[in-house]
């Protein structure tokens, strides 16, 4: 881990850089990739590691304002039987932030903002469905977005917020849903949001 703190033309902010890498000896792999249609668990019989590299940006353009990006990376592999190393499915290798916060004097109001952009990650393959019930390989890229103000009162605090404000979501994360009990049904294959946008309104106080 590094982290540097700085001044740059009178304003503040620091940069850090974390790194972890993890090594697995005992692990239960969960393998969907022998078949589309089947689902097995079983211990580990090869490497299994994973790396994270994470770097940080964060700076005070005026006071009370911060912006904040950051980067991961992250590279997770398993070894599966007959198949070899891959990586794991459902894990974007990029993800990268983008957060602006706000508050005024005495922090009466409060603003917070923040874009969230994910990377491809693995997907199973469906190849031995039927042509109707096959997936891509790979989820695209996408962004979620979310939001907040907050106005605080003697007595507490009352937040208006949004998540997912695109609306994004996947589409059909769910193969053959009008057979749940047939041969290609899977209700696994998700990489991303399946829920549209979200709007709430909340208080909270102390005692």
């Amino acid at each position: 881990s590094f982290l540097q703190k700085f001044t740059l033309a009178g304003m503040e902010g620091h940069f850090s850089l974390d790194y972890f890498y993890t090594w697995f000896e005992n692990q239960l792999v969960i393998d969907m990739d022998q078949s589309a249609r089947e689902l097995l668990f079983y211990n580990l019989d090869g490497q299994s590691f994973s790396h994270s590299l994470q770097a940080d940006f964060l700076i005070k353009p005026m006071e009370r304002f911060e912006v904040k990006l950051a980067y991961k990376r992250y590279e997770v592999r398993t070894t599966y039987r007959n198949i070899g190393i891959r990586d794991r499915p459902f894990v974007p290798r990029d993800r990268a932030l983008l957060n602006l916060a706000y508050s005024t004097q005495y922090d009466i109001w409060k603003f917070d903002f923040t874009t969230n952009w994910y990377g491809i990650s693995r997907v199973p393959s469906t190849d031995e469905n039927p042509i109707e019930h096959q997936r891509p390989n790979q989820s695209p890229t996408y962004f979620m977005l979310s939001g907040q103000v907050t106005r605080a009162f003697k007595f507490g605090e009352l937040y208006v917020g949004g998540e997912n404000l695109l609306n994004f979501r996947q589409a059909q994360p769910i193969i053959d849903p009008e057979n749940p009990f047939g041969e290609v049904f899977d209700a696994s294959m998700v990489w991303g949001p399946i829920a549209g946008r979200v709007i709430y309104v909340g208080f909270r106080t102390n005692f």
